[in-house]
C-alpha cells in the first residue's frame, strides 16, 4: 500500500510538479502537494498546514534555496528540505545542504532520486524525533525525581563508588546543617558518621559495586555539621550505570524522633485504654458473626450489663425483631463492601432494666493486613436526653408561634377595646349625674378595663410586652388576679391570701409580675396531683447584714415579699438545687418546659431582687420572693371624674392617623370634646398630603404604628422634617422597637398603649404639650 505523503512543493512550473508527484508514486508515495509560488505564499503554508517534506524548485528569478530555508526556520525546524535545479553549481549545492537543506537533486535525476531520498529523509526524520522523546522522557524522569526527592519530608542523598556525596535534598541540607556548596565540594560519608560506622558503611558501599544484594535498614549514628550526634536508619539501592552499580541512593530516617514515639507509645497506648473507657459515648467492635468482641465501660454504662456480660455476647440479644432487622442489614452492606465510609444511623436497645434506649451508631469497617473487612467499629451515643431537649425544642418553638398568635389576638382586640372604652367614656361624660346611663357606662368601662387586663398577660406571655417599671401595690396585682387563678387550679385545691395590709410599694413592671406570679401558681398547682392548699401572701420585710445567708445574697436594706406556698409533693435535695436552671424540669413526662421557675428567676433578678426556695419531699414547697421596696405610692389607676376634663383641655392642632376608621372617628370625638383642632386621615400617604396642605404648624401627629402601606413611625420620621417642633405620639396595641427606642431617644416622640380613656388620652396630651402645668 502506498504511503500518504504530505508535501510542500515551492515551484510555480505546472510541468514539474506533475514530474515530482509521478517520481515519487513510482516509489511507493502517494503524495498530496500543496503549491507555493511565493514567498509569503511558503510562509503561510508554512505555518498552517503539516508537511512531511518540503521541495524547493532552484533557479534564477523565483524563490531560491536560501529563501526556504529561512522561511522553513521560520515556522519549523523539522522538516526536510530537498532542492531541485536544472543545472547545479557544486559551491551552490554545498553551500545549501550546509545552510540547512537536506540534499541537492538535479531535474535530470529526479526520476531515479527523488523518491529515495524522500524515504531517507522521513527515516532519518523518524529517528531524530524517537531520539529527542527519549530525551524528552529521560529529562522528564530526571525532573520527577528530583521534585519528588525535593518535596519528600525524608532525607534522600546519592552517593558514588568512592563514598562522596553527589546529591543530597534540601531535607538533608536542614537536618545535617549543610549547603548545597558543600555537596558540590564531595563530602565524604566519613565526614557524616562516626569512625566506626563510616568503615561500615563504606564496606556496604564496596558489596554493593561489586554487585552483592544489599541489606537495607542499617543503623548508624551520625555526625551533624555542629557536631551533635544522631541515631539514624538508611535505606539504599544501587545507582545503576550501564547495567553495574555506580553507587547507591538512598532514603536516610532520624531515629530520634521515632524512638521518642516509642518510648511514649506504652504511655499513649494507657492514655488511650483510660480516654476509651472514660468516653461519655459506647465504643463497640462487632465481628461478622454479630459477635461483640470489645467494648468500653461508658457501652457497659449505657446497656446496664457489666463488661464481662457485655464482650462476647452477640449484639442481636439486646434489640427486638425490628432492631436486629436494622443491625443486620447495616452489618450485611458493611461486610459486602456497600459501604466503605463511615455510616450512621438509628436503633433501639432493650439494656439492663428492660427500658428501651434510643441510639446512634457512627460505624466504620475494620480491616486486616489485606484489606479484608474483619469487623465493624461503633461509636454508641445514648440519644435519650439529646432527643429530650429536641422534645423541648419543639415545644418552645410551639409555644413561641402561640405567642405570636396571642400577640396579634391582643394587638386586635386592644382596638376593640379602646373602642369600648372611649364610647363609655363619651357616654358617662354626656349623662346626668346619677342616672342609670351614667353607671352603665361606668360599667362598661370597668369590664372593658379588665379585658385590657388580660389582654396585658397575653401581650407578657407573647414577649410583646415590653419592660416599663412602675411604682405599684403588690397587693392590687396579686388579688386582681385571683379570678384567673381560680379558672387554672382544680375543685380540690384550696386557694388562700394572706395579703398584708400595710403593705409598702416596690417599682416592677406590672406585666412580668403577673407572669412570674402565674407561673408560681401554675407550678404549686402541678405540684398537688391530689389537692391540697395553695397560699399567696405578702409582707413588709426588712434585712440586715446578719440576715444574708450563702442560699440568699440580696443586700440589706426594706423589701417586700411575695410568697407562694403549697402542700404538694415537695422536692429533694438536688432537685431544689436546680429547680431554676433553664430547662430543668421534673415534668418531662407530662409537657413541663423547664423554663417556667427559670424566667421567674430571671424577671426577679432583673428588678434587683432574689428568690428562696425550701422544700422536702412530701412536705410542699415555699417560694419567697423579695422585691425591694419604695415608700413612694403608684400612681393612681382610676379615671378622672368628669368634673376634672376642663384640665385636660387643649387648643393645639393634631394630626390623627389611624387606618381603623371606627377608632378614628373615636379619637377625633374624644379630642374634639376637649377642644382640639383636629385633622384626620386614614393612612400615611393621606396623611402627608393633608399636612402639605396645611398652612400653619402642626402641633402634635398622633398615629397609630401598625398601618398598611406606611408605618407610623416611617410617617412621623417623613413629617417631622417639614415640622422639626413637631411632637409624636405613637399608639398601638404593642409597642414595637422602633417606637420605644424613638421615646427613649428623643424628647419630642412619646408611647401611648392602646386601649386607652377620653381622660388617659387627654392627660397624656397635656404631660406632653404642656408638662409644665400641674396635673390634671
Amino acid at each position: 500500500m502506498a504511503r500518504a505523503l504530505s508535501v510542500l512543493l515551492i515551484e510555480d512550473r505546472e510541468e514539474r510538479a506533475e514530474e515530482i508527484a509521478r517520481a515519487l508514486r513510482d516509489h511507493d508515495f502517494d503524495p498530496h502537494i500543496t503549491r507555493a509560488g511565493t514567498l509569503a505564499g511558503t510562509r503561510d503554508a508554512l505555518c498552517e498546514g503539516d508537511f512531511d517534506v518540503v521541495i524547493c524548485e532552484h533557479q534564477p528569478g523565483t524563490i531560491q534555496a536560501e529563501d526556504a530555508l529561512q522561511a522553513l526556520g521560520e515556522c519549523t525546524t523539522d522538516l526536510p528540505l530537498l532542492v531541485i535545479s536544472d543545472g547545479i553549481e557544486v559551491l551552490d549545492a554545498v553551500g545549501g545542504i550546509r545552510a540547512g537543506a537536506y540534499d541537492w537533486i538535479t531535474g535530470h535525476d529526479i526520476d531515479q532520486r527523488l523518491g529515495p531520498t524522500v524515504a531517507r529523509a522521513l527515516r532519518e526524520a523518524d529517528t531524530r524525533g524517537r531520539h529527542a522523546e527519549a530525551m524528552r522522557r529521560l529529562e522528564d524522569s530526571e525532573g520527577r525525581y528530583r521534585e519528588l526527592a525535593e518535596a519528600l519530608p525524608q532525607v534522600v542523598f546519592e552517593i558514588d563508588e568512592d563514598g562522596h556525596f553527589i546529591f543530597a535534598n534540601r531535607r538533608g541540607l536542614e537536618v545535617f546543617g549543610y549547603t548545597e556548596e558543600d555537596v558540590a565540594s564531595r563530602i565524604h560519608v566519613s565526614q557524616l558518621l562516626v569512625e566506626e560506622d563510616a568503615e561500615r558503611a563504606m564496606q556496604t558501599v564496596r558489596r554493593v559495586v561489586h554487585g552483592e544484594t544489599l541489606d537495607t535498614g542499617d543503623e548508624y549514628t551520625a555526625i551533624r555539621k555542629d557536631g551533635t550526634r544522631v541515631p539514624v536508619m538508611v535505606h539504599a539501592a544501587p545507582i545503576m550505570r550501564q547495567g553495574r552499580p555506580a553507587g547507591l541512593r538512598g532514603v536516610l530516617m532520624d531515629l530520634t524522633d521515632i524512638k521518642r514515639v516509642q518510648e511514649r507509645l506504652r504511655a499513649s497506648e494507657h492514655r488511650y485504654r483510660s480516654l476509651v473507657d472514660t468516653m461519655s459515648d459506647g465504643l463497640v467492635l462487632i465481628d461478622r458473626r454479630g459477635i461483640i468482641t470489645f467494648a468500653n465501660q461508658a457501652l457497659a454504662n449505657i446497656t446496664g450489663f457489666t463488661l464481662d456480660q457485655v464482650i462476647g455476647s452477640n449484639a442481636r440479644e439486646l434489640l427486638d425483631e425490628d432492631n436486629i432487622a436494622i443491625l443486620e442489614e447495616q452489618l450485611r452492606q458493611r461486610f459486602s463492601g456497600e459501604r466503605l465510609g463511615p455510616t450512621s444511623y438509628e436503633l433501639e436497645m432493650v439494656v439492663q432494666s428492660g427500658a428501651r434506649t434510643p441510639l446512634l451508631i457512627t460505624s466504620t469497617a475494620l480491616r486486616d493486613e489485606d484489606g479484608e473487612v474483619i469487623g465493624s467499629l461503633g461509636v454508641v451515643t445514648d440519644m435519650t436526653e439529646q432527643q429530650r431537649t429536641q422534645e423541648q425544642l419543639r415545644r418552645s418553638q410551639r409555644m413561641e408561634a402561640i405567642g405570636t398568635l396571642a400577640g396579634g389576638i391582643a394587638h386586635d382586640f386592644n382596638n376593640v377595646l379602646t373602642a369600648i372604652i372611649g364610647h363609655a367614656d363619651l357616654l358617662s361624660a354626656e349623662a346626668e349625674d346619677g342616672s342609670s346611663t351614667e353607671w352603665h357606662a361606668v360599667q362598661i368601662g370597668e369590664a372593658a378595663e379588665r379585658a385590657a387586663s388580660l389582654t396585658r398577660q397575653l401581650l407578657a406571655f407573647s414577649r410583646r410586652q415590653p419592660a416599663r417599671p412602675q411604682v405599684l401595690d403588690l397587693n392590687r396585682i396579686a388579688g386582681g388576679m385571683e379570678e384567673i387563678f381560680r379558672r387554672l387550679i382544680p375543685e380540690d385545691i384550696e386557694l388562700r391570701f394572706d395579703l398584708a395590709s400595710d403593705l409598702g410599694y416596690t417599682q416592677i413592671d406590672p406585666a412580668q409580675v403577673e407572669q412570674l406570679v402565674m407561673n408560681l401558681v401554675v407550678n404549686a398547682r402541678d405540684a398537688m396531683l391530689d389537692g391540697g392548699v395553695l397560699a399567696i401572701a405578702t409582707r413588709n420585710a426588712t434585712l440586715a447584714d446578719d440576715d444574708m445567708t450563702e442560699l440568699f445574697d440580696a443586700r440589706p436594706g426594706n423589701y417586700i415579699t411575695l410568697t407562694v406556698s403549697d402542700t404538694g409533693i415537695g422536692m429533694d435535695e438536688e432537685t431544689e438545687a436546680r429547680v431554676f436552671e433553664p430547662f430543668f424540669t421534673t415534668k418531662a413526662n407530662t409537657g413541663g418546659s423547664g423554663l417556667g421557675l427559670s424566667t421567674v428567676y430571671g424577671i426577679v433578678r432583673q428588678h434587683d431582687g432574689t428568690i428562696t426556695v425550701y422544700s422536702e419531699p412530701g412536705e410542699g414547697s415555699i417560694f419567697r420572693i423579695y422585691l425591694p421596696r419604695t415608700d413612694r405610692p403608684a400612681a393612681s389607676a382610676s379615671r378622672a371624674a368628669a368634673g376634672d376634663r376642663e384640665a385636660l383641655r387643649g387648643s393645639e392642632l393634631l394630626l390623627i392617623v389611624e387606618d381603623a376608621e371606627n377608632l378614628r372617628t373615636l379619637v377625633q370625638t374624644m379630642l374634639g370634646t376637649l377642644g382640639y383642632t383636629v385633622l384626620s386621615a386614614g393612612g400615611g400617604p393621606e396623611a402627608i398630603e393633608l399636612a402639605a396642605a396645611h398652612a400653619g404648624e402642626i402641633d402634635m401627629l398622633v398615629t397609630d404604628v401598625v398601618m398598611p402601606e406606611m408605618s407610623g413611625t416611617e410617617l412621623a420620621e417623613l413629617l417631622i422634617v417639614d415640622n422639626p417642633q413637631m411632637h409624636v405620639l405613637y399608639v398601638s396595641g404593642y409597642p414595637s422597637e422602633r417606637a420605644l427606642d424613638a421615646e427613649r431617644t428623643d424628647a419630642r416622640f412619646s408611647f401611648l398603649q392602646k386601649p386607652f380613656s377620653a381622660v388617659e388620652l387627654g392627660r397624656r396630651l397635656r404631660e406632653i404639650l404642656a408638662p409644665d402645668l400641674p396635673d390634671a
